[in-house]
């Protein structure tokens, strides 16, 4: 019986395996810089800036804004503007900061609709914040992270980010706050009154500080007639801020008188930007009975000062005389 011889297997080759590729570093293009050669100006569009309006409840704060051409409300208390866009509508408005970065995600993604912005009211919103950074802490208040300000900084910076891109897209950004009166007492002299928004302390300063300007809404007297009025200036009673607008540096008058007809607000407020509005006369200004403590010593003030003056001119045109 012949026997099979049996061949030897032959050796597998190796299987051929392909080079690692090397990532390349990726070589950016180095960013060229020139100095300016043109001046740039301060705007004369409303949008252009953001605004803090403060007062009492129900003096039509949100109604002003809702004036605004194509405005969204980003609502953090109760209530619903008349014909004005309202974000998470069905779902309570801005229930949770979550949902107040949700709207401002979406904005980013879509630039092309709504032209102004508005949070309502500021002072909720910042809760929101505060109570979203804490969370995330694991603390219940800033104050129990015994960490030498740091939960503290960490809201303020969370606030501004969302703010800063808001403001970004290019759309105009306005803000609502409850006003607040509280007792001053200095160290020298006698204590008084001041008004300003909600937000109060250091935190609370900081955030204001991040707005360019800071309107005070009260009632007042004008010419017999109870009428809304919007002090734009702030002084030792009345918290508020106002920059120089436009090439001109345009300064707003300090007391503004909103429309009888609140759909016309917008108009008037983007004349007075143009350096259009007039305004109403300190001298003629009374405090109502609705008017704020502050408001009314703010009046008292001007009338002092006021007569004070005419004192001095008297004396001063005595002596010349003599």
């Amino acid at each position: 019986m012949a026997v099979r011889r049996m061949r030897a297997a032959k050796p597998v080759a190796p299987a051929k395996v392909a080079p690692a590729k090397v990532a390349r570093p990726v070589v950016r293009a180095a960013a060229t810089y020139e100095l300016p050669t043109e001046r740039t100006w301060p705007s004369e569009d409303i949008r252009e800036y953001s605004l803090l309006l403060y007062g009492p409840p129900g003096i039509g704060k949100t109604t002003f804004f809702a004036s605004f051409p194509e405005a969204l409300f980003l609502l953090t208390e109760p209530g619903k503007p008349s014909g004005a866009y309202v974000f998470n509508e069905s779902g309570g408005g801005i229930t949770d900061w979550r949902v107040m970065r949700a709207a401002v995600e979406l904005l980013e993604k879509d630039k092309s609709r709504y032209k102004n912005v508005v949070i309502d009211t500021l002072d909720e919103g910042y809760e929101m914040c505060q109570r979203y950074v804490c969370k995330a802490a694991g603390v219940e208040h800033p104050h129990d992270a015994n960490d030498y300000g740091k939960t503290w900084d960490k809201v303020t910076r969370e606030f501004k980010d969302v703010f800063a891109r808001i403001r970004r897209t290019g759309r105009g950004l306005y803000l609502t706050s409850h006003a607040k009166e509280g007792v001053v007492q200095p160290a020298t002299g006698k204590e008084y009154t001041k008004i300003g928004p909600s937000v109060t302390g250091k935190a609370g300063a900081k955030v204001l500080a991040m707005v360019d300007f800071i309107f005070f809404v009260d009632y007042y007297i004008v010419g017999g007639t109870t009428k809304r009025l919007v002090c734009t200036s702030g002084t030792e009673l009345v918290v508020g801020k106002q920059r120089p607008i436009g090439r001109g540096a345009v300064q707003l008058p300090k007391y503004i008188a909103l429309p009888d007809d609140p759909a016309k607000d917008y108009e008037m407020f983007a004349s007075a930007f143009r350096g259009e509005a007039k305004g109403v006369e300190p001298d003629a200004v009374k405090a109502s009975k609705m008017s704020s403590r502050a408001a009314s010593g703010e009046l008292e003030a001007q009338q002092k000062a006021k007569v004070q003056r005419a004192l001095a001119a008297k004396e001063k045109g005595g002596r010349a005389g003599g």
